[in-house]
């Protein structure tokens, strides 16, 4: 008598083959409901064949999960959500450059990558460098106290561009910056361009650039 554990064991191509098919669907529909497509389907009760119209073979099968795997990493919200990180770490960058409160300025600097680029209005106007924000921070409070200088606030306005292009993205919005100099309130608008670099820690700056518009 044959012995049935020896058969359940020793299937046939076929039976391998179907068993490679309904697995590689499987991986298919949970990569789908991952990405919020749909909710993944029971594959269970179909074949490849009723599903697909014929046998799928190793290449049809590579050429499906490549495609998704695309669809995963590229699908709207994934782009959305990049575009809200690289604001968010802007807005926090300038949020945090207060003279007041030295651990703040920390968290600003640990924004920024290393090496980074800065350009600004003042002299020497560019920094670069693995130091460049941390050197720049240290000028701009050196030339505020030369010129009798308090800043009060740099407001960002809605962002004009926000780009992400794989692990770089490219930021522009305009900016309110209002100080007062020798006891007179001054009101300066400016462009704000900023580069960012994905890291394993998130967004980070590598340069950015300040360019004045007007002056009221």
């Amino acid at each position: 008598m044959p012995n049935l554990a020896d058969r359940t064991v020793a299937r046939g191509p076929a039976a391998q083959k179907q068993g490679l098919e309904s697995g590689i669907l499987s991986v298919i529909g949970r990569l789908l409901a991952t990405v919020g497509l749909f909710a993944a389907p029971d594959v269970s009760a179909y074949t490849p064949r009723r599903i697909y119209g014929g046998v799928m073979n190793s290449k049809r099968a590579a050429s499906i999960l490549t495609v998704l795997f695309a669809i995963a990493v590229g699908t709207p919200g994934s782009f959305a959500s990049d575009r809200s990180d690289v604001v968010d770490v802007v807005s926090r960058y300038l949020d945090n450059l207060d003279s007041q409160h030295p651990e703040k300025v920390q968290v600003a600097l640990g924004l920024c990558d290393s090496p980074a680029s800065i350009l600004d209005e003042f002299p020497p106007h560019e920094w670069h460098g693995p130091t460049a924000c941390a050197d720049w921070w240290k000028g701009f409070l050196a030339y505020n106290d030369k010129n009798g200088i308090t800043p009060d606030e740099g407001a960002l306005g809605t962002p004009q561009t926000v780009d992400v292009n794989g692990d770089r993205a490219y930021f522009v919005a305009p900016l309110t910056y209002t100080y007062k100099q020798n006891g007179k309130s001054i009101k300066e608008t400016a462009s704000f361009a900023v580069a960012l670099r994905r890291t394993s820690a998130g967004w980070r700056i590598t340069g950015w650039a300040y360019s004045k518009q007007s002056l009221e």
